[in-house]
């Protein structure tokens, strides 16, 4: 008589050299513009074959990413379609819904890739960005210049916009892993070096958007992770950001940057066009109240409402509002901008819980989660920063890892359908 057996499913182990350093590789790449695109593209090119072993595996796929995401991205890219359909440009709304996709695609694949390695990614995620921000520090260095030289305003191969916001997003994180480096002395130096050439990195972009929020925040993440600091490594911090700030206020620069964000008067050219774009943004929303003009299709400023400099640059047709918000509620009027609050309000009220975990990298990854939503909102505030692919990659990486452990912790309901996460990806556990 023949014995049968019951069918199991096979061992999945996707947890190869390779995609460990393509997925580090797309998470560093936070300090040039081309690394960061193609690096990602790899990721998502490794999660769709992902999900295919799991599907030959009988393995769950991305059901297990809690509802608040799904419900979240479901409801923005729903009011969004419905904007573009009804859309005076829908082949113009549809080419910015196609970017729209392939950002948002970025959290399901580092959840897939938080699945298969998670202690690899929890703890060494940090140590990457850590090595971008040294780069960056030193890039912008290379660019600029310490000492002499003709004054401008370090990009870092991403972009000026790009590179505040970068380092608006990592340096509050790297006082976090600084906080949970104290074991380690290397560490320690380690996160000390990123965060000083950081500064350096900020003093040379001079954004004022980062000069807000990179304070603003790494106290905030002080605060949080005050008990796990030590005395020495508070101490460090406050005599880099003495530095820091003296050497602001020596430069004079700085001031004379913010000190020009009162000036209304017209002579000011960066607040004559963002205020432009504002009132035409809001025009454009009371004309179409409810779904908007359409994805990326806002019409342009008229060229007599801007600055003489811009009269002479060449002109699109359309243009965004020159802020998150209004550019949602010109592109995509009260349902827009709902559909936009839910998909970055939904995830992060999952994650809060997980603010005083009891297990460190998963109150890491949480502060992270909201420390890049903060910056978001912020920077948002004075530029169009949703769709800025380098300071998208770094904000949906930490707010995936976030999930990720959340809902590992968590196990409840949250998981669509399922009471646990995906621990049981492979038969090891």
């Amino acid at each position: 008589m023949e014995t049968t057996f019951p069918r199991q499913a096979p061992p999945f182990q996707f947890r190869l050299a390779g995609p460990a350093i393509l997925c580090l590789l797309a998470f560093t790449g936070v300090f040039a513009r081309g690394l960061a695109n193609g690096a990602y593209a790899f990721l998502l090119a490794w999660a769709i074959a992902n999900l295919v072993m799991r599907r030959r595996a009988g393995l769950p796929g991305l059901s297990q990413i809690p509802v608040h995401y799904w419900a979240g991205a479901g409801a923005f890219m729903a009011a969004y379609a419905l904007a573009a359909a009804f859309s005076g440009e829908p082949l113009l709304s549809l080419r910015r819904l196609g970017l729209l996709v392939y950002l948002l695609s970025a959290l399901p694949a580092v959840w897939l890739a938080a699945a298969e390695l998670p202690q690899l990614l929890e703890s060494h995620l940090p140590l990457c960005y850590g090595a971008g921000l040294m780069a960056a520090g030193v890039w912008a260095c290379l660019e600029i210049g310490l000492y002499g030289g003709e004054y401008g305003r370090a990009k870092a191969a991403l972009g000026v916009i790009e590179l505040a916001a970068v380092l608006g997003q990592l340096i509050p994180l790297m006082v976090a892993a600084l906080a949970l480096s104290r074991a380690s002395a290397r560490k320690t130096v380690f996160y000390l070096a990123a965060i000083a050439l950081g500064l350096v990195a900020v003093a040379l972009n001079n954004s004022r958007i980062a000069m807000i929020c990179v304070p603003v925040l790494s106290l905030m993440t002080l605060l949080a992770f005050r008990r796990q600091m030590g005395f020495r490594l508070t101490l460090a911090l406050v005599l880099l950001a003495a530095l820091a700030a003296g050497a602001a206020v020596i430069d004079g620069r700085a001031a004379e940057r913010f000190a020009a964000m009162t000036d209304l008067s017209g002579a000011n050219v960066p607040n004559t066009e963002r205020l432009a774009r504002w009132r035409q943004g809001l025009s454009v929303f009371a004309e179409h109240p409810v779904l908007g003009a359409g994805p990326g299709a806002v019409p342009n400023v008229p060229a007599e409402d801007l600055p003489e400099v811009f009269r002479i640059l060449p002109r699109t047709e359309y243009y965004h509002s020159h802020q998150i918000f209004i550019t949602a509620l010109a592109e995509a009027g009260i349902v827009g901008l709902a559909g936009f609050l839910a998909l970055h309000l939904l995830p992060l009220l999952y994650v809060l819980p997980a603010l005083r975990s009891e297990r460190p990298w998963t109150r890491f990854w949480a502060w992270g989660a909201l420390t890049v939503f903060l910056q978001l909102g912020l920077n948002g505030l004075v530029d169009n920063v949703f769709t800025l692919k380098p300071l998208m990659y770094v904000y949906w990486t930490a707010t995936g890892m976030a999930v990720f452990l959340a809902g590992r912790e968590r196990r409840g309901p949250s998981f669509k359908g399922r009471a646990s996460p995906l621990r049981a990806a492979s038969p090891r556990g």
